[in-house]
């Protein structure tokens, strides 16, 4: 896998509206989350364990330190151990609301403490997940029973004590702490090999990474499944049936939605106007540009840039306006909250 792709998504991920939930669980507990919404998320066990289940892998036991990231938001459940009844997470008491995007949940009965972070970040545009879903359903990091990696255990301590203190500008801090996380949980996987549970378990996957290259660094250009073939060194006809088996839609729709992701990371900035944009991302004209912007997105491309504004707008004036946290010990939990193959000639479909 290109680690550049990763890059460029991660630059158009808006970070800082992740959810954060510090959860304090006493056994009996068990949680069950349905998934299906645009998120990715973390858990992170601060104290205690628990027993994660994300089908259709095996249940995985979790201790103090460990930390799960979840590239796309699958049914799940958490609890204390096995045999554990499950609640449907609908059906938990609210959490609080201790902070903007901040919340804390107390659940269980009286027996073994567990306490976890978890962060749901949202996926406001929806076509990035394709990508994300080629990755393994579940990362895990291990720590040593009582604290994470000592390459995550930095990021993990300052994560906590800006959910807990939120002091000004823990919004921003937040969002950055997390990128930063994940970017290090995925760097840590891909020297173990983890990466080829991803992209690449097939023995197309590195010839597939490249054209996924090629494309994510000319968004741009007028690819045809044929010039893309021959960068992977396939045939245009495998090529176009095992792209779309490894990524989860044909070459033509992801080379739209990777443009329709850059340029929305575009539009978030006043630097260039709409048509530019559209220049930039490889459409001849601002009304091609728009149809296939609120095509993929449910609003025109001016109206994502005005509403990106009012959000970043208030964001600002809202972070850090929220009163200090209690005194005593801080608690924490866990609620992270096809297309067919080308028929045609190019790639890019107006």
């Amino acid at each position: 896998m290109s680690w550049d792709i990763l890059t460029q998504l991660f630059e158009s991920m808006s970070f800082d509206k992740a959810d954060a939930i510090l959860s304090e669980l006493h056994s009996p507990w068990g949680v069950a989350l349905p998934g299906g919404h645009d998120l990715t998320g973390l858990h992170v066990v601060l104290e205690g364990s628990l027993e994660l289940h994300v089908p259709p892998l095996a249940p995985v036991r979790m201790h103090a330190g460990d930390i799960a990231f979840l590239p796309v938001d699958r049914p799940h459940d958490v609890r204390d151990r096995a045999t554990t009844e499950l609640v449907p997470v609908n059906a938990l008491p609210c959490a609080e609301v201790v902070g903007r995007n901040v919340r804390r949940l107390r659940h269980g009965g009286h027996g073994e403490r567990t306490r976890t972070l978890s962060v749901g970040l949202p996926l406001d545009i929806s076509w990035r997940t394709p990508f994300l879903c080629a990755l393994p359903p579940l990362l895990l990091v291990p720590g040593d029973g009582q604290r994470p990696d000592p390459a995550l255990a930095p990021l993990v301590h300052r994560l906590v004590e800006e959910v807990e203190l939120r002091r000004p500008g823990y919004l921003a801090a937040l969002g950055r702490l997390i990128e930063l996380l994940i970017i290090e949980m995925l760097r840590m996987k891909a020297d173990e090999g983890e990466r080829d549970a991803g992209l690449v378990n097939t023995p197309e996957g590195p010839r597939i990474s490249a054209a996924l290259a090629a494309m994510h660094g000319g968004v741009d250009r007028d690819w045809s499944v044929s010039e893309l073939a021959g960068i992977a060194g396939m045939s245009r006809s495998l090529f176009a049936t095992r792209f779309a088996a490894v990524v989860g839609v044909a070459p033509h729709q992801y080379l739209i939605r990777i443009r329709l992701q850059y340029a929305a990371q575009l539009l978030r900035s006043r630097e260039l106007t709409v048509l530019e944009v559209a220049e930039r991302v490889g459409y001849r004209s601002e009304s091609s540009f728009s149809r296939i912007f609120t095509r993929e997105m449910g609003i025109p491309p001016a109206t994502y840039r005005k509403q990106q504004w009012e959000g970043a707008r208030a964001g600002r004036r809202d972070d850090g306006m929220h009163a200090p946290p209690e005194s005593g010990p801080a608690v924490r939990h866990s609620q992270p909250a096809t297309r067919p193959a080308l028929s045609g000639h190019r790639v890019n479909q107006r």
